[in-house]
């Protein structure tokens, strides 16, 4: 019997035995919610920020690095029980350069320090810091230069400090596990996500072990069989096997404008997504399996913008570059409360490799309708090149709704050869 249906033998038990559990629960009648904090981990913990460690120090920090040993050190460190600085801490201001080039990625000027790990690479690893007690993001770099990143879990998730930890080892293997914790101890811990880095410093996702550990996990903790077959929860797909043959690629240039109005009602339902814009719903749904979350929204018009965390449907394939997949997901959840305002259907571009290994993933479409409102537009043509216009128009509604402002920014994107997403200047 091989690997496959290895995995697939021991997820079909594990359901199994879910199901049978949501069912005495079920009898039980138990009904237990997750309370969900009302603000920001950032805002939380802002008195505990990592700036106010009274020393900057160009130390690297040794692989094999545990997240939970850090944690440790840092609550001795913090309460005066160690001197010891076994961690090296820089400060973004003391390196512009690298501010500077990591901001033209990423709209993400709250980080405050960062740590560098120690190889013997043509790239450095660093893990960014925003306050003592938030969960931190990897991004490789060379010369100053940004070449990839991840988040440790998703930014918006209400994870206790140490509820979310990773590792990474000398082999550049990076897995994050969720813990259980009880007095301030780990007495479970579980694998969610794993990643490898290469020689070029990109961040490979683990997809078969992704997948096994999320659906496990899913199993107990949702006990939602309600509008799922036995089938249908028994069906684990094996991603190596799509026939990409039968998928046809849309006919460049391909875009997806923002209307004038943010209330249309497509904008807000799924399926009627699908329909006013020719797409198929619930078409190849094998593909769904590919689909990456926990992407980040680039050039956010606010500070605040929590990252998707939601599954990906698959909406359209766009022509392939040098036979690596351009994939777009239309991704939606209508029992998230957003606080800037009601936020679409939004769409996500993702390009995977010939073996089907997420490359490099960006939000294309989407809008948020407030008294601030948020709108970004998306154009794709035949030189790999596209486009991403955004608009932010804010109104006055506490008598007549006038309009204070319109802005309108356009950004140029290229897909590389080797699928990765880089901006043009």
């Amino acid at each position: 019997m091989n690997k496959y249906f290895d995995i697939k033998g021991i997820v079909v038990f594990f359901c199994i035995l879910a199901f049978f559990a949501c069912n005495q629960k079920n009898a039980n009648n138990t009904n237990e919610s997750i309370k969900a904090e009302e603000e920001n981990e950032y805002q939380q913990n802002s008195e505990n920020e990592i700036d106010d460690i009274a020393y900057s120090s160009e130390t690297e920090t040794e692989l094999f690095f545990n997240y939970i040993d850090y944690c440790n050190w840092y609550e001795e460190y913090e309460t005066e029980e160690t001197d010891k600085r076994p961690y090296g801490y820089l400060s973004f201001d003391d390196n512009p350069e690298l501010m500077q080039n990591y901001l033209k990625v990423y709209n993400d000027s709250i980080i405050k320090n960062y740590t560098i790990f120690n190889l013997n690479k043509s790239f450095d690893i660093y893990m960014l810091l925003y306050n003592a007690h938030s969960r931190a993001k990897l991004i490789t770099v060379s010369n100053n230069q940004i070449i990839d990143r991840i988040s440790i879990g998703n930014q918006d998730d209400n994870y206790e400090w140490k509820e979310l930890s990773f590792t990474i080892s000398k082999e550049l293997d990076v897995i994050i596990y969720k813990n259980k914790l009880r007095d301030n101890k780990i007495v479970e811990q579980n694998k969610i996500e794993q990643y490898k880095i290469d020689n070029a410093g990109n961040f490979h996702i683990n997809m078969e072990a992704n997948y096994f550990f999320i659906s496990l996990l899913l199993s107990f903790s949702s006990c939602n069989f309600q509008n799922k077959t036995q089938l249908e929860l028994l069906n684990i797909n094996d991603k190596t096997s799509i026939n990409w043959h039968v998928i046809p690629c849309e006919k460049l240039p391909y875009k997806v404008l923002t209307p004038d109005s943010y209330q249309e009602s497509w904008l807000y339902d799924l399926e009627e997504f699908y329909i006013y814009l020719d797409g198929q719903y619930d078409e190849h749904k094998e593909l769904n399996l590919l689909f990456n979350n926990s992407t980040e929204l680039n050039h956010k018009p606010w500070d605040y913008f929590p990252a998707n965390t939601t599954a990906g449907h698959f909406f359209k394939r766009l022509p392939d570059v040098n036979n690596n997949k351009i994939l777009l997901f239309a991704v939606f959840d209508s029992n998230i409360n957003y606080e800037l305002g009601e936020k679409s259907v939004w769409l996500e571009l993702q390009t995977f490799s010939e073996k089907n290994e997420i490359i490099d993933k960006m939000i294309v479409f989407m809008t948020v309708a407030n008294e601030c409102s948020f709108g970004r537009s998306f154009v794709y043509n035949s030189n790999n090149i596209f486009e991403l216009r955004d608009r932010v128009m804010c109104y006055d509604t506490d008598e007549n709704v006038t309009l204070l402002s319109d802005t309108t920014s356009n950004y140029f994107y290229q897909i590389t050869e080797n699928g990765k997403i880089e901006q043009k200047q």
